[in-house]
């Protein structure tokens, strides 16, 4: 086949046309899409997850072994604690531990009491697994080693609070709300106490547990009554009493006796009692 200067000349044109359609109107190619930048936070978070969830055991390690430390230390003065199908629990913020029911035996002095509480709820923060907070569910018994009940008491909330390592304790406070002491006797109960709220708080301020302690102790008490110790305690009355312990060589465990002859002396550094003006 043969061609011509004109039949040339038509197919430049027409590759000239073809180019300059393609230039005016480029062919737009499909991108492919990405999809990781959508994987990244939900990895992160998986990651995150993963860390804080280790974190969260080893605090519970931490918490669990305080608490036995506590168990042991007050084991040694002959106050021995127990708890019946222990439950752990608290993720993802808090490690708790708790017990129903939980029994104390004390054997100094002597003799032996036996008391248990319905339940008791030990927890703690992640960021602070050594700081143990305890509810304790009423009612309280306690009996003699022949099983006889000898006191009761009910409150609806009592709580301590733990500072510190058990070698090395810094802060303990007591609180409760509307509770009530009473004697078991042959011809009912007696009461022996009832406040609407009591808080006993207790810290060392100067030394450490290992070598002369100084510690501060201060009792609240609102709306209280107590009618076997005096006349004047058996209306109801507020008390804010604080003083400072000094002369004890060490906060070692001990029988509250032994504690109690340790102590050189007690200042009263300010009270209020029922009649004071």
């Amino acid at each position: 086949m043969f061609w011509t200067p004109r039949g040339f000349r038509r197919k430049t044109a027409a590759i000239v046309m073809e180019s300059r359609l393609v230039t005016k109107y480029p062919v737009r190619t499909r991108r492919r899409r990405r999809y990781w930048p959508y994987y990244v936070p939900a990895i992160g978070l998986v990651v995150l997850a993963f860390l804080w969830t280790a974190l969260w055991f080893r605090a519970s390690n931490v918490t669990q072994e305080t608490l036995q430390g506590w168990f042991d230390r007050e084991g040694r003065a002959g106050r021995l604690y127990s708890c019946a199908s222990p439950q752990f629990g608290g993720y993802p913020f808090r490690i708790e531990v708790h017990c129903a029911p939980a029994a104390m035996e004390w054997r100094s002095p002597q003799p032996t009491v036996f008391a248990q509480v319905t339940g008791m709820l030990v927890a703690a923060q992640v960021w602070q697994p050594s700081v143990l907070v305890s509810d304790f569910e009423g009612p309280l018994t306690m009996s003699d080693s022949q099983n006889r009940p000898a006191f009761t008491a009910n409150w609806r909330q009592l709580q301590t609070t733990v500072r510190g390592a058990p070698a090395l304790p810094e802060r303990v406070t007591i609180s409760m709300s509307d509770v009530l002491f009473e004697r078991v006797t042959p011809t009912g109960d007696e009461k022996l106490f009832k406040a609407k709220g009591a808080e006993l708080r207790g810290r060392i301020v100067q030394g450490s547990a290992a070598d002369n302690p100084v510690i501060d102790l201060a009792l609240k008490l609102d709306d209280a009554t107590a009618p076997t110790i005096n006349p004047l305690t058996g209306k109801a009355f507020d008390a804010d009493i604080t003083f400072t312990l000094h002369g004890l060589k060490d906060f070692s465990p001990k029988s509250w006796p032994e504690r109690a002859r340790a102590a050189g002396r007690g200042r009263r550094a300010r009270h209020r009692l029922p009649g004071d003006q």
